[in-house]
């Protein structure tokens, strides 16, 4: 299982996984009887990462803080120690660092 896969898990999707070709691995999640299966990839698709982020919020296992010119996402698993994950300030950046955090809580 992939973590993409075990974050959609954890939000409490039905998952399915699918290779269209070229050695890719899309995760595909159950949205609702009428609108069927689409591609779980929160970097990429901003009502998605919406989710991602809010999940995290919710659990309430996530912080973010800015240190100088750096930022950096925080993350708290159960009776784990804090986990940084940095990124450059950038909206893509922020998807990724997000969904990075959101994979390891997962």
């Amino acid at each position: 299982m992939t973590p993409t896969e075990r974050l959609a898990r954890a939000m409490g999707y039905e998952t399915r996984t699918e290779s269209p070709g070229y050695g890719n691995t899309v995760v595909l999640i159950q949205v609702g009887v009428l609108k069927g299966w689409q591609v779980f990839n929160p970097r990429a698709d901003g009502l998605q990462f919406a989710e991602v982020l809010a999940w995290l919020i919710r659990r309430g296992c996530f912080d973010a803080e800015q240190f100088a010119e750096n930022y950096a996402i925080i993350t708290y698993i159960k009776g784990g120690l804090p986990d940084t994950e940095s990124y450059n300030g950038t909206g893509p950046d922020l998807m990724r660092a997000v969904c990075d955090a959101a994979e390891r809580v997962a």
